[in-house]
């Protein structure tokens, strides 16, 4: 379709984050069952770019729901000739380095309280 044409040759590409949880505040949860969710948190999504489930590596969560996902690729973002994310929220830092890890990102736009909770997050060790 006209959408999918014109993506794959990005100037720019303005995305948000959603992390998903117990106080998820993204609005793609909405459009799952309880028990998608669920299923999707065992498998290790911790947030979503344009209704893809990413872990906290950033790669796509491995879930039936994604065949139902109408969005442009992450692949395709990530080739954009300027990755832009906006998301914020303390909640969200480690989402939103996940969705770093796996669109890039030339310019974030987010909150104080983000930034010093993707700082702390980046300096201390990941328990494996």
């Amino acid at each position: 379709n006209r959408i999918m044409k014109l993506s794959a040759d990005l100037d720019i590409a303005l995305v948000s984050v959603g992390d998903i949880g117990t106080h998820s505040t993204s609005l793609s949860v909405a459009s799952l069952a309880p028990e998608e969710l669920e299923t999707l948190i065992s498998k290790g999504a911790m947030c979503d770019v344009l209704c893809n489930f990413l872990d906290r590596d950033g790669r796509t969560v491995d879930h039936p729901v994604n065949d139902r996902v109408m969005s442009v690729d992450l692949d395709t973002v990530r080739r954009a000739r300027h990755v832009v994310i906006a998301s914020g929220g303390e909640q969200r830092a480690a989402a939103i380095l996940a969705a770093i890890r796996r669109v890039g990102c030339n310019t974030l736009v987010t909150d104080e309280s983000a930034a010093r909770q993707m700082l702390s997050l980046l300096r201390s060790p990941r328990a494996d």
